[in-house]
């Protein structure tokens, strides 16, 4: 069913999961203005999509990919995972993915309906990661369901490859100090604005965490 159209629908002989009893049953669902109204057995009326073979399950999530940021079968010039700084906090993954990645279509295929995407885990603190529901559009706007869904952050082993090109951190300890530290200065930002806010005094908005 196209998006936007308001046709009955009835999708019959597939097999649905009941996530109650967690079975998959042979049952018949029927869509009005693309809403699921009914499940049951012989529903009659509107178009019928034969599902026979079929396995029927609610969209899949995916909650932690780059689809979009580290697109399929592109190279440097499709590559948005933003990884030439340790501490990015400021990137926003929003501005970065491109709706018409391969992988969306890829990964509808099998079922996955919403996916948060975001950047690599090569730094501390990369940029917020964005949600999205994944149908189809090619204007950004169209698919973004979570603007700013978290932010992005690293431990372990992949930041301290930084080391290799004489930056910090290069050890699990200099991550963990940088994750620190920007978190702090996350805390004073806020306490600094939200004096400001009080006083009635104009607040300069930081663009860049820097060190």
């Amino acid at each position: 069913m196209k998006k936007g159209m308001n046709k009955e629908m009835i999708i019959k002989n597939g097999q649905i999961f009941i996530e109650q009893r967690g079975t998959f049953e042979a049952l018949d669902i029927r869509i009005e203005s693309e809403k699921i109204v009914e499940i049951g057995k012989n529903l009659q009326g509107g178009e019928v999509l034969d599902a026979k073979g079929c396995f029927i399950t609610p969209g899949l999530i995916e909650a932690h990919s780059h689809i979009g940021m580290y697109e399929e079968g592109i190279q440097w010039e499709g590559d948005d995972i933003c990884e030439n700084e340790p501490v990015t906090p400021e990137m926003r993954a929003i501005d970065a993915f491109y709706p018409g990645d391969s992988a969306f279509l890829e990964s509808l295929t099998g079922g996955v309906t919403t996916m948060c995407t975001g950047f690599g885990s090569g730094g501390v603190v990369a940029g917020t990661a964005v949600i999205v529901e994944n149908n189809g559009a090619l204007v950004a706007d169209d698919m973004v369901l979570v603007a700013d869904a978290g932010m992005k952050c690293a431990l372990g082993e992949n930041p301290r490859d930084f080391g290799r090109k004489g930056k910090q951190p290069n050890t699990r300890a200099s991550v963990a100090f940088l994750l620190r530290q920007c978190l702090q200065d996350a805390v004073d930002y806020k306490a600094e604005k939200e004096a400001a806010a009080r006083k009635g005094d104009h607040f300069k908005k930081i663009w860049e965490w820097k060190r």
